[in-house]
């Protein structure tokens, strides 16, 4: 069976003539000759490129949002406890098929829980193609809320507790009586209160709700959605309290899916969980994003143009390159002398001189805010010395004034509605000196308000206990101080939380 072999020759390679357009040299004359650009690419292919990378970097993985496991890996399974049995599924109730959960373990004590009273139903799509959802309540959860509001009006914590005790899956009642809890020095019964608040949460969401790409939304605007914000917000801050960022991290994106145009001011921390949990690459994209970015993220339509995005980038850059062994690279001094230009105040707050004079009271509250969360993580000399070198540097000042003046005039306009407030509040930022407003300082602070609520005496607060008083904090219109309002309402109605009724 033996067939010959066709031989098989060689070509010798072509040789190259000046003409011959194989030649690179002669490419690129040719290419010159017609005027036609070499190795550019495409007009608004890199603004694509920056917008895919950061969508890439804002999806959530839901395989990092158990803060046990991240301990585990960090720590070890000996420092860390596993706790109860749970699983990702939800037990079995009266032979039904259990339910596959996707925010958190269930635990054997929810396995009463049945999902008739909350729902969440689809009620039209945006015009980005967004579906949005929105919260509706059973009759029986209804009446469960007004003895909830019921016993915040008494003052006394057990009231809320034993509301509690009959509904145990109730929303509102959780997220509270948790805060009350913390504030009592319990932080460990009141994690696991909101660790069970995003368990009802994550059982009233349709299995068809998307979760990690930012597809689905619960916009804020419709009152029943806002207790899923608060309680998201909450355990974020609660899992971050425990030291695990990454999964603090990954909550914070998911509240920026939930309602883009962050009502809760995610924007404002999430840096900082970056870097907690070495996300370097998100801060990065986060920086280098388009400025016109669509769909739109954050109050300013892109996180490139938030203050503290940019600083925090460029510890990402130096801490990437410093993981990786080598020296910081030129585009941490660029990041530094971009961050600069456009927001002095940030690196005046960080304790670095700056030798031009800005005075602009947004920019320096934002300011303050970031300087009082970050100011640990810029603990670093080499890091400083990159502030210290850019304000040196007289070209960080000259440079677009035009294009530094536009993006400072639309920064400065970014928070100066109920976002930030609401943020400074939540986070209790009490270092910064965030000058709030008198009347938010003596209102309530409930982010819950479906109604404006009507003006309440005034009270003093001397010999107040405090778990009582955080509870009367929550009842709409409620006034502290000494002096009254001729027309005052609660920060419901001031930080525009009521501004639309769609009680169901």
């Amino acid at each position: 069976m033996g067939g010959k072999k066709k031989s098989q020759k060689k070509r010798a390679p072509k040789a190259s003539t000046p003409g011959d357009p194989t030649d690179a040299e002669n490419i690129d004359a040719l290419l010159a000759e017609l005027d036609l650009p070499v190795n550019n690419p495409a007009p608004g292919k890199a603004e694509y490129s920056a917008s895919a990378t950061l969508r890439e970097r804002m999806r959530v993985n839901l395989r990092l949002m158990d803060p046990d496991a991240e301990l585990r890996r960090r720590f070890g399974a000996g420092v860390v406890g596993r706790g109860p049995r749970s699983s990702s599924a939800r037990p079995s109730v009266r032979g039904k098929p259990s339910r596959k959960m996707r925010l958190v373990k269930a635990k054997p004590e929810w396995s009463g829980f049945e999902n008739r009273y909350i729902d969440a139903n689809c009620v039209g799509v945006d015009k980005y193609g967004r579906q949005q959802f929105q919260l509706t309540f059973s009759s029986s959860y209804k009446e469960a809320t007004q003895e909830v509001e019921a016993a915040q009006r008494s003052m006394n914590p057990q009231n809320l507790a034993n509301v509690l005790a009959k509904f145990p899956f109730h929303l509102e009642a959780i997220v509270h009586l948790a805060e009350a809890i913390r504030i009592s020095g319990d932080p460990a019964e009141s994690y696991a209160l909101l660790e069970r608040a995003v368990y009802v949460i994550d059982r009233a969401l349709p299995l068809g709700f998307d979760l990690e790409n930012g597809s689905s939304t619960l916009p804020y605007e419709f009152i029943e959605n806002r207790i899923v914000h608060l309680a998201l917000f909450r355990f974020s801050q609660a899992v971050a309290r425990k030291g695990s960022h990454g999964s603090a991290l990954e909550f914070t994106k998911l509240l920026l899916h939930l309602d883009p145009t962050d009502p809760m001011g995610a924007l404002l921390v999430v840096d900082y969980y970056a870097l907690r949990a070495r996300d370097f690459q998100l801060l990065q994209a986060m920086a280098n994003a388009p400025l016109d970015l669509s769909p739109p993220i954050g109050p300013a339509g892109s996180p490139a143009r938030l203050p503290g995005i940019l600083f925090s980038a460029i510890l990402a850059i130096r801490r990437e390159a410093t993981l990786q062994g080598s020296a910081d690279p030129p585009e941490a001094a660029a990041m530094a002398r971009r961050a600069i230009a456009l927001f002095p105040e940030i690196a005046r707050a960080l304790g670095v001189h700056v030798p031009v004079e800005t005075s602009n009271p947004e920019v320096e509250r934002l300011a303050r805010i970031y300087a009082e969360r970050t100011r640990d993580l810029w603990n670093d000399a080499a890091a400083k010395q990159l502030l210290h070198d850019a304000c040196a540097d007289p070209d960080t000042f000259s440079r677009e004034t035009e294009q530094r003046s536009e993006l400072r005039s639309e920064a400065i306009s970014l928070f100066q509605d109920a976002a930030l407030y609401r943020h400074v509040v939540l986070s209790e930022l009490t270092g910064s000196g965030v000058a709030i407003p008198q009347e938010i300082l003596r209102g309530s602070f409930d982010p819950l308000a479906r109604q404006r609520p009507p003006p309440h005496e005034v009270r003093d607060l001397q010999g107040e206990n405090p778990v009582s008083l955080f509870l009367r904090s929550l009842v709409p219109g409620q006034l502290f101080g000494s002096q009254p309002q001729q027309s005052t309402y609660g920060i419901g109605d001031i930080l525009d939380l009521g501004e639309q009724n769609h009680q169901g």
